[in-house]
């Protein structure tokens, strides 16, 4: 099994710490390309760091909670 570059481990923890302090629910649509997020990670896809930009990049919020993270 792969792990993590220490570049991408640090990307994923700053998503999800912005996603933990997001003040409501993410919209159907955000959650259902989370778990498609969770399945490209844990197939090692490499296009798994551009859907977490792309979903980051959807929400003016958790942009910005990303950003500051």
């Amino acid at each position: 099994m792969h792990s993590l570059k220490s570049s991408e481990e640090i990307t994923l923890k700053a998503f999800l710490m912005a996603i933990a302090h997001l003040d409501r629910p993410l919209s159907p649509e955000l959650q259902q390309s989370l778990h498609h997020l969770g399945s490209l990670i844990a197939t090692e896809n490499p296009q798994a760091f551009e859907q977490l930009d792309r979903i980051a990049n959807h929400s003016p919020m958790l942009k910005k909670l990303y950003e500051q993270t």
